[in-house]
């Protein structure tokens, strides 16, 4: 009983994790548009907006744009 408990909980874990993977996009145009942005203490240049906003959102939405064009 145990046994199927521990087995139903670890599929409810693993439906979520999927889930809430699934609602950051990764899929990003080549554009080169560069961004200046902040994610957590690190300051980096991304390629465009979106690669931006998918690395954040994968961060835990925390981020911020510092300005547009390389740091």
């Amino acid at each position: 009983m145990r046994f199927l408990i521990f087995v139903c909980l670890l599929v409810i874990f693993c439906v979520a994790v999927e889930q809430s993977s699934a609602q950051c996009s990764r899929a990003c145009p080549y554009n080169y548009a560069p961004v200046c942005g902040r994610i957590g203490r690190n300051t980096r240049t991304f390629s465009n907006e979106c690669e931006f906003n998918s690395v954040n959102c994968q961060s835990g939405g925390r981020g911020k744009i510092l300005k547009r064009g390389q740091c």
